[in-house]
């Protein structure tokens, strides 16, 4: 609000005289003694407010619980006398974490974010500042939004699911991983957060295809559960069906030589398509994008992203029916992943603070009570002897490597009844971020019954002519001189020995994972 002193001017009218034209005599009027009018007075000059308030947020709106920086800067043509400083207030009806401490550009800022405050609840913050003859005073009014990503695990929690959005947790979620493993970086813990703890991930090898290069939130295979616990998934519940989504986050990116760069941020439905590949699942969801200028480079920086590709630019999505299992109208499990285009090694993709609002009323649907199943536990073992889970028999490594390998034939006992199929993950125990998920391929077996079964071989590196009764479920994930088709042998390079594993899963008619089992290959 602006304050500006206004001085008035009181002005003093004077009547003025008049003669007459006749021949009468007149007799003289009395003169009238003259009236001095006051000395004018010097108008004050107006105090100009020189503050001017930003949070680098849009419709004046705050994520709960997520932080956003408050710029109190002079307008242009003005600046601060640098002995004062700028003091915030800010009144709610909730807790407001508020750090003065931050500074932005050389002006003065304030960091705040609203912990356990319902959502709907105005926030005032007030900026105040002083020059020594007068006060200028800058007031935005934000309202705080439901924030999905609002949740704060109890401490020293660390496990699966937790999901801490600010990464507060002593150890990453392990479904946090690099994508393509440790082929073009790794993703950890960083304690040089925004507030405390980020998610940090660092290129170290590899092209710059944006497709490979970051880190994701769960890998896309078509097996995990979905769980309440998790956020994301929250997205896929028949209530949640058309309504809006809006997602921002604190990022730092750092380049040796800074230029823009641009973060693509993709959430999609990991089993909405019957054995779609990665590029079909990611087309059933939704990219988004930030773009972090090179002025930008090594700097926190709170950025709101907008959809890809949107025209007029939108900062929302509208979550569609689509995001449920292929197999059942049920919640699908949902990936979320941080990638782009990045062709230097030592580049580094920072994210803290991450918020996923959610708007728009709830669809009145429900989604269907789905009773949670005891999963049975399989024998596995292998019917050809040369095949003793230690070392690998000759002739059944990769191409790549000199081989033609096919998968073990295999046995199973303890089925469990209403079993109409086998999916079978084949696993490198040793590749950092691909231990589980079929990195190797995922093969499917037809079963006709029974509590026993038998998985014939399937050739390596082909994705036709399957032998009857089996099928291909997904790929396998190699890349560069890995490349290949179907279920990939045991690949390792010459001077490294990896552990290879296979996971069974029996699945029921209605897609629904009822027992499960293991084994490990071979060391190669």
């Amino acid at each position: 609000m602006k304050k500006i002193i206004v001085s008035l001017v009181a002005l003093t009218l004077v009547a003025c005289g008049g003669s007459s034209t006749s021949d009468s005599i007149v007799e003289p009027e009395t003169p009238e003694v003259p009236v001095t009018p006051p000395a004018p007075t010097e108008p004050e000059t107006p105090v100009v407010n020189v503050l001017q308030l930003d949070g680098g947020v849009t419709n004046k709106t705050i994520p709960s619980c997520t932080p956003i920086q408050l710029v109190a800067s002079p307008i242009e043509g003005e600046s601060f006398v640098a002995e004062y400083d700028v003091t915030f207030s800010i009144a709610t009806g909730g807790n407001v974490v508020a750090n003065s401490e931050v500074k932005a550009n050389g002006n003065e800022s304030v960091l705040i974010a609203t912990n356990d405050v319902t959502t709907g609840t105005e926030i005032i913050v007030t900026a105040t500042y002083n020059d020594g003859s007068n006060e200028h005073v800058k007031t935005l009014t934000y309202t705080v939004e439901e924030n999905l990503a609002c949740y704060t695990p109890a401490p020293d929690v660390d496990s699966t699911y937790t999901l801490d959005a600010n990464f507060e947790t002593t150890t990453l979620d392990p479904l946090w991983t690099a994508i393509n493993g440790t082929a073009f970086g790794e993703v950890s813990l960083s304690n040089e957060g925004v507030i405390g703890n980020a998610i940090l991930w660092n290129k170290t090898a590899g092209g710059a295809n944006a497709f490979n290069n970051g880190f994701n939130y769960d890998l896309s295979n078509n097996s995990r559960d979905w769980s309440e616990a998790n956020f994301f998934d929250q997205l896929s519940t028949a209530p949640n069906q058309g309504r809006q989504i809006k997602i921002s986050a604190w990022v730092k990116v750092t380049q040796e030589t800074a230029a823009d760069y641009t973060l693509l941020h993709g959430i999609y439905p990991e089993s909405s398509i019957d054995g779609g590949n990665i590029g079909a699942r990611r087309a059933a969801g939704v990219i988004l994008e930030a773009t972090i200028t090179a002025a930008e480079n090594n700097q926190w920086v709170y950025k709101e992203f907008t959809v890809s590709g949107s025209d007029p630019v939108s900062n929302t999505y509208t979550i569609p029916t689509t995001w449920r299992r292929f197999s059942q109208d049920s919640p699908a499990p949902m990936v979320a992943e941080f990638r782009g285009f990045t062709p230097t090694v030592g580049t580094q993709v920072s994210i803290d603070e991450y918020s996923l609002v959610i708007s728009g009323e709830l669809s009145g649907k429900t989604d269907p009570v789905i009773e949670e199943l005891t999963l049975v536990t399989m024998n596995v073992s292998f019917v050809d002897p040369i095949w003793d889970g230690v070392t690998l028999p000759a002739g059944q490594e990769c191409k790549k490597n000199g081989g033609d390998g096919s998968t073990p034939e295999m046995s199973l006992t303890n089925v469990p009844a209403g079993t109409v199929e086998f999916q079978v993950e084949y696993n490198d125990l040793d590749f950092r971020g691909e231990e589980t998920g079929g990195f190797h391929g995922i093969i499917g077996y037809t079963h006709a019954g029974g509590t026993e079964a038998t998985l014939i071989k399937v050739p390596g590196d082909i994705d036709t002519g399957y032998p009857t009764g089996t099928r291909l479920v997904q790929n396998n994930k190699g890349f560069g001189a890995w490349t290949s088709l179907g279920y990939l042998p045991p690949c390792s390079v010459a001077s490294q020995t990896h552990r290879y594993a296979a996971k069974i899963f029996a699945v029921d008619a209605d897609g629904n994972t009822i027992g499960e089992g293991d084994i490990q290959l071979a060391n190669y």
